[in-house]
């Protein structure tokens, strides 16, 4: 990971960190690719995070609320957080 998160958290902590949040996470980069994701959302989508790393967040995170990146491109735009509540489909096709 050669961007500014990584510099200032190491990948462990924030991975341990992550994982003790009982709901799905993903950390995305200004390109809207994952940085990370915890183990919940592994369970969610049913991928690793080395299968995922480095994806654009839109192919991973199925969904009826990403819009093609849109409502990703509102909050790095506006720095303001926004909770949506909507669907994410796993690999096997399930909501």
């Amino acid at each position: 990971m050669n961007d500014d998160f990584s510099v200032h958290f190491p990948a462990v902590a924030v991975g341990n960190l992550l994982d003790s949040i009982p709901h799905g996470i993903a950390v995305i980069d200004r390109e809207l690719k994952i940085v990370l994701i915890n183990e919940f959302l592994e369970a969610l989508t049913g991928l690793a995070l080395a299968d995922v790393k480095g994806v654009y967040v839109d192919f991973v995170l199925r969904s009826n609320i990403a819009q093609r990146g849109r409502t990703f491109r509102e909050v790095l735009a506006s720095g303001e957080p926004l909770v949506i509540d909507g669907d994410i489909v796993s690999r096997d096709r399930r909501k």
